[in-house]
């Protein structure tokens, strides 16, 4: 191949340098594309631009021009907000309103490798996808993907062999998700359907949740997806010693059980021990479905270290011991303060009858009047 010289008629780049070295190198193609021609078009004052009218011109779907926005203002290069109802000064043509902010120098650091991912139990990075929630691709956007990307069709059809079901279009929603929401690669996407479908996973609700864990922690490259499973299953190996089975790979019920607490409920390991150890000393042999009980109700609490569980621990024990004595105070014979209480039998509880003296007084009258007379 050629080398090509590039050269230009004019002093000064429309796009600044920093922009060109340091964010559009490292960001989709797609995104790149949606701020050079916004910026083009701000700069010829067209404040009338709609989201589906950039889509047409760059021969893209809306929703990557929405994706390019949201990725740009969290680069900190746009200002993005909805519509003032009010109008006035604050008000922008169009439903969306894009600001365009100088481009920045990031840190000193180049950007040459990324970091490594976090530890159980350690803070996990920033989240590096766009939307807190997948979003809703349309049955004519998931098509047009798959007609135009071969790569989109070869994923589907993996996925698909690896589940062992046909694809509906909730199904093809949530795989599409994995690489356009969050950013996965396509061979960590294959790789991820490979692992889950070997350990008897198909569910994709619990795909997504691993892929969206996979995707905070940066794993991003095939190495790194290995490396982090190899992380999980020493995870494994820690939590079936604590249940006094060293050794002995879990099966897949009782994977799913760690895979909870792991990846829903992102316990750290200290705390899944200390759970371990609570069901050893109270049934003398760790059991898996009363440590998941034990941390089903430290997740609802929001317990997530081991003084919490201590603190929780001493909490419970304080109220145990007050109605302890609540109870014995309530049950002794007599207190200081407390009046004999007579003995409660038949005679005691015989209501007597309430005599009439005066009627009793004149019928013994009327009787003696009635003798004497006859």
């Amino acid at each position: 191949m050629s080398n090509i010289k590039l050269t230009c008629e004019f002093q000064n780049t429309p796009i600044p340098n920093l922009f060109i070295d340091q964010y559009m190198t490292k960001a989709n193609p797609v995104f790149s594309l949606v701020y050079i021609y916004g910026l083009r078009r701000c700069m010829e004052g067209d404040g009338g631009l709609s989201t589906a009218e950039i889509g047409a011109e760059l021969n893209i779907l809306e929703t990557d021009v929405v994706n390019a926005w949201k990725h740009w203002e969290r680069e900190g290069l746009i200002d993005l907000r909805f519509r003032e109802k009010d109008g006035g000064p604050g008000d922008c043509t169009g439903d969306l309103c894009v600001s365009f902010l100088p481009v920045r120098c990031k840190s000193g650091k180049p950007a040459e490798t990324a970091p490594a991912p976090a530890k159980r139990g350690q803070p996990a990075p920033a989240k590096t996808f766009i939307l807190s929630t997948r979003p809703q691709y349309t049955v004519k956007e998931l098509e047009t993907y798959q007609q135009q990307s071969a790569e989109i069709a070869e994923l589907f059809a993996y996925a698909q062999d690896a589940l062992g079901k046909y694809l509906a279009y909730h199904d093809l929603n949530v795989i599409f998700g994995l690489y356009e929401w969050l950013r996965l690669p396509l061979d960590v996407i294959r790789f991820l359907f490979s692992y889950c479908a070997d350990h008897d996973r198909r569910d994709l609700r619990y795909i997504e949740k691993v892929a969206i864990d996979w995707a905070e922690n940066d794993v991003r490259t095939l190495e790194k997806a290995e490396e982090y499973v190899q992380t999980c299953a020493g995870d494994y190996r820690k939590i079936m010693q604590a249940l006094g089975a060293g050794g002995v790979f879990p099966s897949v019920s009782q994977r799913r059980y760690m895979d909870k607490w792991l990846l829903e409920y992102e316990m750290p390991m200290d705390v899944i021990l200390e759970a371990c150890d609570k069901t050893a000393v109270q049934l003398g042999k760790p059991k898996i479905t009363y440590v998941n009980t034990i941390l089903q109700d430290w997740n609802k609490q929001g317990i997530r270290t081991v003084d919490g569980v201590r603190a929780d621990a001493a909490s419970f024990a304080m109220k145990k011991e007050a109605a302890k004595k609540t109870e014995t105070s309530a049950s002794s014979p007599l207190s200081a303060n407390s009046k004999a209480k007579p003995r409660q039998n038949r005679f005691v509880n015989f209501k007597q009858r309430e005599i009439d003296y005066d009627m009793m007084e004149k019928l013994e009258s009327e009787y003696l009047k009635r003798s004497v007379e006859g």
